[in-house]
């Protein structure tokens, strides 16, 4: 063979090695976040899930980039605009929203946001100005329920310090 052969065959060979290994990688990744799931099947658009949440693609052209979703209660919980833009410790995912996912009710006159709340149901809570609506939402992917605060002097010190490294 000719040294300009034999050196495409090399490369060529290590080349698929690469993919093939890149590939079983990704699959092994995938896997390990499948198992994070709980009581939904994982779907191409997730790029991640801890428990019943799950961090997608969002699919609307003019929505950020990322949603988080809560699969027991069947609901969209906030838009990220980047797949890091959330933090897990212990049982619980922390997202500081920057684009503020909400309604605004033009018959009550009010901006609306669903959650879950302590008792375990989805509710609608609203309020009267948009700056109200809390950014700093700390989500129990085991149950959904939602603990939400407008700045860091409503939290205690433990959710300020996973916060700020959303910052």
């Amino acid at each position: 063979m000719r040294p300009k052969k034999t050196a495409l065959v090399v490369f060529c060979s290590f080349l698929l090695l690469f993919i093939t290994f890149k590939g079983i990688e990704e699959y092994q990744e995938r896997k390990e976040m499948y198992q994070r799931c709980i009581d939904y099947d994982p779907y191409e658009s997730m790029i991640d899930c801890y428990g019943i949440l799950s961090i997608e693609r969002s699919g609307i052209d003019v929505a950020p980039l990322f949603q988080m979703r809560d699969h027991k209660h069947n609901y969209g919980i906030t838009f990220l605009n980047s797949s890091k833009q959330y933090r897990i410790s212990g049982d619980y995912l922390f997202v500081k929203r920057h684009e503020k996912n909400i309604s605004f009710e033009l018959v009550s006159r009010k901006y609306m946001v669903w959650q879950v709340t302590e008792s375990g149901e989805r509710e609608i809570l609203d309020y009267d100005q948009k700056e109200d609506v809390p950014t700093y939402l700390k989500v129990d992917y085991r149950t959904g329920v939602v603990t939400s605060y407008l700045n860091y002097d409503q939290m205690p010190e433990e959710d300020k310090n996973v916060f700020q490294q959303l910052e």
